[in-house]
């Protein structure tokens, strides 16, 4: 894989990540560490990349969980995803925010 490729998947797959873990955050624990704005612009800008470049989408670790987000919500990614969860919680500590 070329470099810009390789660029190009971590940076997809920090946007998954990201998307994935403030969802979590906003959803399920009601709380709130990065503005709206923020989460729309990395959703909307991780729906551009995966939409522009589905071939290397496919070859990231999350591709089954954002093969068909839209950017329009969070609400219906797994919400319960172990690893999603320990990120969350160790973000809201680190905030005071449990």
């Amino acid at each position: 894989m070329s470099e810009w490729k390789t660029q190009l998947k971590e940076l997809i797959e920090r946007r998954q990540r990201q998307i994935l873990v403030h969802s979590i955050i906003y959803y399920k624990y009601d709380q709130n560490i990065i503005s709206d704005y923020t989460w729309s612009k990395w959703a909307k800008e991780l729906y551009e990349m995966q939409t522009a470049n589905p071939e290397i989408a496919k070859d990231t670790v999350f591709y089954d969980i954002f093969k068909d987000f839209d950017y329009s919500t969070g609400s219906n990614l797994p919400l319960d995803d172990p690893w999603g969860n320990d990120v969350a919680v160790y973000l809201m500590k680190r905030r005071g925010l449990v």
